[in-house]
Parts: structure tokens; C-alpha cells; sequence
């Protein structure tokens, strides 16, 4: 990974991890659940969002 490439593909999308990721500290276990599936789908929308900047040469 380029060392000077941004974390996420938008700052929106940070922010959101973020949250995500403090929702997924709680006890309730139907909220942790979902707040990892929430992460997981961030996740393998911004690899697609890379993998479609790489090809297209950006």
C-alpha cells in the first residue's frame, strides 16, 4: 500500500468506521454482530472502489 494513500477512499467512509467500530465495543451482542457486518461490507466496498482505481490506472 502506497505509504501516502489516504486510510479510507472518502473521509465520510472514516468517519462511519469509526462509529462502527465504537458500536461494536458494546455488550449487546445482536449490536456487535451487526456492527461487524456493517464493517466487513465497508471493507469489501472500498477494496472495490481500489481494485477499480488500479485498473483504470488512477
Amino acid at each position: 500500500m502506497n505509504a501516502n494513500a489516504p486510510l479510507h477512499v472518502h473521509p465520510l467512509i472514516g468517519e462511519v468506521f469509526e462509529l462502527l467500530h465504537r458500536m461494536e465495543l458494546c455488550q449487546s451482542e445482536p449490536f456487535v454482530w451487526m456492527a461487524r457486518d456493517a464493517i466487513n461490507k465497508l471493507r469489501s466496498y472500498e477494496e472495490q472502489v481500489r481494485n477499480k482505481q488500479v485498473t483504470e490506472g488512477k
